[in-house]
C-alpha cells in the first residue's frame, strides 16, 4: 500500500519559556525566558509504502520556520553565563526511515532505521550560523516466550553524532534484556 500525507504543525512557547524571571542553576549559571518567543511552524510530507505488513518504508521532509531551542549567551561583564530561549533558524530536513516486524511461532522481532539531514540557518548571539548534519537512527528489539508464563526480551537503540538546533549531540546508544512472568 502506498500512502501520502501532509500536515502543518505550530508549537506554541510554554510558560517557562515566556517567563523572563531569572532561575539560577549556580553561582554563575542561570536561566531566563523570552517574552519575544514566536511560535515555531512546521510543514511536512511524507510518502510512505508497506509491503506485505511486514516492511514500512517512508521518505520524509519538513521546513520548519523560527525554531525555539536553548541558546548559550554570555554575560563578560559579571563572568556569568545563561540559558535562553530564541526563534534561532529555520530548518529543512530530509529522511529515509525503514521498519519490519517479524512474528514466527514463540519469537517476534522488529528493527526500525532512520537516516536524516537536518540544515540549519539563523542567527545566535547576532552571528550568523548555518550547520548541516547527516544522522542515523537504528533501533530494534526481539522477544522469545521460552514457556507459557516466561519471555525474554533483548532490545536497543543506536544514534550517531548529528545536531540538535545549535548543539551538537555526540553518539549514543543503549542495550536493556528483560524477563517477565505474570
Amino acid at each position: 500500500s502506498l500512502g501520502l500525507n501532509y500536515g502543518r504543525r505550530i508549537r506554541r512557547p510554554d510558560y517557562e519559556n515566556l517567563n523572563p524571571f531569572v532561575e539560577f542553576i549556580d553561582r554563575y549559571t542561570y536561566e531566563q525566558g523570552n517574552p519575544k518567543l514566536r511560535p515555531q511552524f512546521s510543514h511536512n510530507i511524507e510518502l510512505s509504502h508497506t509491503y506485505k505488513s511486514f516492511l514500512t518504508t517512508t521518505l520524509n521532509y519538513t521546513k520548519t520556520n523560527n525554531i525555539i531551542q536553548d541558546v548559550l549567551e554570555q554575560n563578560e561583564e559579571k563572568n556569568e553565563s545563561y540559558i535562553k530561549r530564541a526563534n534561532i533558524a529555520k530548518q529543512q530536513q530530509i529522511g529515509l526511515a525503514v521498519s519490519a516486524f517479524k512474528q514466527i511461532k514463540k519469537w517476534s522481532g522488529n528493527i526500525y532505521v532512520n537516516v536524516f539531514n537536518n540544515q540549519f540557518e539563523g542567527l545566535v548571539n547576532n552571528d550568523f550560523v548555518k550547520l548541516s548534519s547527516t544522522t542515523m537512527v537504528l533501533s530494534g528489539s526481539t522477544s522469545y516466550k521460552f514457556a507459557k508464563d516466561l519471555t525474554a526480551e533483548l532490545g536497543g537503540f543506536y544514534r550517531s553524532e548529528g545536531y540538535e538546533g545549535v548543539f551538537n549531540i555526540k553518539p549514543l546508544g543503549e542495550v536493556n534484556l528483560g524477563f517477565s512472568k505474570p
